[in-house]
């Protein structure tokens, strides 16, 4: 990280601020933006006392948030072998095999990112199986959206487990991977640093982390609590402590307990799994499952376990968040809410702003229950990148995978959506987030560019609550928190499928971004600042 400027004029360039939508220049002073105007005004402005720097035409924007991360898990990836390219069982083994042989010293083989859905035989090995190719180590293999997994004999055995099924999921799941991957609170911190310095070289200065038992609990969370309060991070955490509220006490201990590192309590408290895994809970069934036919998902929370903790923290004026992705479980958490409304009023479940993440299945009468609630919906749109021409297709069949991820209604709604990446789930980018939100599958859910820039930014600091009011933008009085771009051209956007949103003429006041329509465009990221310091450089 470098020292922060007193007073720096970024000028010849094009910024990204709502308060002049024609500023070609940016002056920073003492951590904040002090002015955006034009280039005269700008050559009026420099002095001797300045470091006065020529952006030769780069775009300034404000930096990325992303509502929805596991640090740990995703620092712990660069140390992991990837197998989303594995299309078999045989081409799994073969890739550990290899990883296995290269590190002899290694007591650990960790995998990720496998996805058996579009294999042509989805038969997974066996725990032996992946013993034999790792040597007889453990291994540990994450299948990509960490709600089940593949076991070696020996991570079954250091877990006291007796079986030769290498898979996994759920509650057995987590409980194997706690027990095998017990990092210290010291080794957790070096993973969450090395995901910060992800986030960095992304241009991303805020995150919202999803606490989870789903390894490492109070040890993971110490770690992270640690980065909270390190003001050197140049990063702005959030946190949502996974933990079930049962008593009205446990608000007040967690809360004296984790100090500034708790924005809110839940996270990724699973209300149900996935859809690749088979796990999420659907109204009606599968059209396929590895789970037999006639299988909904299951539920992972009981409904007095739910209404016990909405009725706690709701009364406590305390966010809390739910991992919600099929319909059923949607279903599940409304009609919670409507008995903890009873015994609330609406106006303190409202004010708690609680958030539903992974949003992905709600039809236009769960919306408009959404929004009368006042629930922020947190969601992944590339998970429909990534799924929706294969994977929903297979586990819902044609016509409920033409109905995911419903980003435009529930902003027409009057929804607060903010964008995340579930890292290591999906990968770091904005860019890539908003052009999958403008290309959705669902065509009738697609949004402009603008709206998925406000999502991935300023919705993401409303979403936990900042008490920043222009947090997110590049305004005078605002915090500097920014990236400086390098982008081919710069437009206004909407969605492709859809009638301009927005106009392309200037005169629209509405500031610029980066044309998104092509793979292969992006903008290229020069520097990342976080209070006016440089935190990355390419």
């Amino acid at each position: 990280m470098h020292q922060q400027d007193q007073i720096a004029l970024y000028r010849n360039g094009i910024i990204h601020s709502t308060a002049d939508p024609y500023a070609s220049a940016m002056l920073v002073e003492n951590g904040h933006v002090a002015w955006v105007g034009g280039e005269e005004a700008a050559s009026s402005l420099a002095d001797s006392q300045m470091r006065v720097i020529d952006l030769e035409g780069g775009f300034i924007a404000p930096s990325f948030v992303d509502s929805h991360v596991h640090l740990t898990e995703t620092g712990l990836g660069v140390e992991q072998v990837d197998l989303s390219t594995a299309a078999s069982a045989q081409d799994m083994l073969a890739k550990v095999a290899a990883w296995a042989d290269a590190r002899p010293d290694a007591e650990l083989i960790l995998g990720r990112s496998w996805d058996h859905s579009w294999w042509q035989d989805i038969t997974l090995p066996t725990a032996q199986e992946l013993s034999n190719a790792a040597g007889g180590r453990v291994v540990v293999l994450d299948r990509v959206d960490l709600h089940s997994g593949l076991f070696s004999s020996a991570a079954l055995q250091a877990a006291g487990i007796d079986s030769d099924e290498a898979w996994h999921a759920e509650d057995d799941y987590t409980a194997i991977r706690a027990a095998v991957l017990n990092f210290d609170a010291k080794k957790r911190e070096y993973f969450q640093r090395q995901a910060i310095r992800q986030f960095h070289a992304n241009g991303y200065t805020a995150a919202a982390q999803m606490g989870t038992d789903f390894g490492g609990g109070d040890t993971d969370y110490t770690a992270f609590a640690a980065l909270v309060n390190d003001s050197e991070l140049g990063f702005d955490l959030y946190g949502y402590k996974g933990h079930l509220i049962t008593e009205e006490d446990q608000i007040s201990s967690l809360q004296q307990q984790w100090g500034s590192a708790l924005t809110g309590i839940g996270g990724d408290l699973c209300i149900d799994g996935s859809i690749g895994s088979g796990t999420a809970l659907l109204r009606d069934p599968y059209a396929v499952s590895d789970q037999g036919p006639q299988n909904r998902g299951e539920q992972l929370l009981t409904e007095t376990e739910l209404e016990t903790h909405l009725r706690l923290c709701t009364s406590a004026g305390v966010q809390t968040a739910f991992h919600v992705i099929g319909d059923g479980a949607l279903e599940v958490l409304l009609n919670t809410l409507e008995k903890v409304e009873k015994a609330t009023g609406l106006p303190a479940i409202q004010r708690c702003a609680h958030r539903i993440e992974h949003l992905e299945m709600a039809t236009g009468e769960d919306i408009k229950r959404i929004a009368r609630f006042g629930l922020v919906a947190s969601m992944q749109p590339l998970f429909d990148h990534y799924w929706a021409a294969d994977m929903y297709e297979l586990r819902l069949g044609a016509e409920r995978a033409s109905l995911m991820n419903p980003v435009g209604q529930l902003l027409a709604e009057g929804v607060l959506v903010a964008f995340g990446s579930d890292t290591p789930v999906t990968h770091i980018n904005g860019w890539d987030s908003i052009a999958a939100a403008m290309n959705l599958r669902n065509t009738n859910a697609q949004i402009s560019a603008r709206a998925g820039f406000k999502a991935h930014t300023m919705s993401g600091y409303r979403a936990v609550g900042e008490s920043r009011p222009m947090a997110g933008m590049l305004v005078p009085g605002a915090r500097a928190d920014f990236a400086i771009w390098d982008a081919d051209e710069l437009t206004v956007q909407s969605s492709a499928s859809r009638a301009a949103a927005w106009s392309t003429d200037v005169r629209s006041r509405t500031p610029l971004l980066p044309v998104l329509e092509k793979e292969g465009t992006r903008p290229k990221l020069r520097e990342t600042f976080h209070a006016g310091r440089r935190v990355y450089q390419a």
